[in-house]
């Protein structure tokens, strides 16, 4: 009699993909709920994914009001805080996280185009550089 395998098999994702992501019940000041991510494959794991976590700009997120209105990313309050233009989106760097693949809900759709979001090479690069400034000062 033959084995079947009961191992489960997950979804790959593609780096720079953005997914809603089931963040669930945390403790303030985590986010929690369902928010936007940034999927970033682990190659060692197959149910874990590293996810930079999203959310919609806010005032308190820029130094002026014209900052926040205009969306000026020269004028984010504080150096964890990185803007994305193309999902009007602010990454929350110090809510970085290893997630399991099973958080992970839908893919995100622009809501002008409908189509799926995966973010350019520059941008994941830019994204890249801003994260390794961001942990380099926090290992100091």
């Amino acid at each position: 009699m033959v084995k079947k395998s009961t191992r489960k098999k997950y979804k790959n994702y593609e780096e720079g993909s953005v997914y809603h992501i089931n963040y669930g019940r945390t403790f303030h000041p985590e986010l929690k709920s369902k928010h936007l991510g940034i999927l970033f494959p682990i190659n060692s794991t197959e149910n874990m994914i590293f996810c930079l976590p999203l959310t919609s700009p806010k005032e308190k997120h820029f130094k002026t009001l014209e900052g926040y209105k205009t969306r000026n990313y020269n004028d984010l309050k504080y150096p964890h805080l990185y803007y994305i233009k193309e999902t009007d989106s602010i990454i929350l760097m110090e809510q970085f996280r290893t997630i399991s693949k099973n958080r992970i809900e839908s893919q995100y759709k622009d809501l002008k185009t409908n189509q799926k979001v995966v973010l350019s090479t520059l941008e994941l690069s830019k994204i890249k550089t801003a994260f390794n400034k961001f942990i380099k000062n926090i290992l100091r």
